[in-house]
């Protein structure tokens, strides 16, 4: 289709789409996990594999990449 996005460039905006819902979804339900809540600073703030966009495909240039949430 002249013009269109071919049917690999659909699937790559969809997998990308699903992929930072899944992100934000978990910041939504354990992003405390990451946050400094300790205010005498007796423990440090955790790593979690759940909460980096790398564990979902994304690399540092996909940082200033659009992609599509609608409403999220």
């Amino acid at each position: 289709a002249k013009g269109g996005a071919s049917a690999a460039d659909a699937r790559a905006a969809a997998l990308d789409t699903i992929r930072a819902a899944m992100l934000i979804r978990n910041y939504r339900i354990r992003g405390h996990l990451m946050a400094n809540l300790d205010p005498l600073g007796i423990q440090a703030p955790g790593e979690h594999p759940e909460l980096e966009p790398a564990s979902y495909g994304f690399a540092e240039a996909d940082m200033d990449r659009p992609i599509f949430i609608d409403n999220m």
